[in-house]
């Protein structure tokens, strides 16, 4: 087991802990009067308000991939074998 044989329970409770808090003298909240919001269209994410833009940019990704995979290949089949 572990733990402090010597520590005492906790105390969660606050006007127990701090002395002289008189829940009276605390100043009232209420809600104030209900204010109309204006209704807007929510605002769609970046991503999909530019996704043309992003098929380009992967398109692209893609076809430098392509031509470094294909430029690789060329020269490992024009290199000449090593006995």
């Amino acid at each position: 087991m572990g733990g402090n044989p010597q520590a005492s329970e906790a105390s969660y409770d606050l006007a127990k802990s701090i002395q002289g808090i008189d829940e009276f003298m605390l100043p009232l909240v209420s809600l104030g009067p209900p204010t109309a919001i204006q209704h807007r269209e929510p605002i769609r994410p970046w991503t999909e308000r530019h996704s043309t833009l992003l098929w380009i940019i992967l398109a692209l990704a893609v076809t430098a991939m392509l031509i470094l995979i294909l430029g690789s290949l060329k020269k490992l089949s024009s290199s000449p074998k090593q006995p």
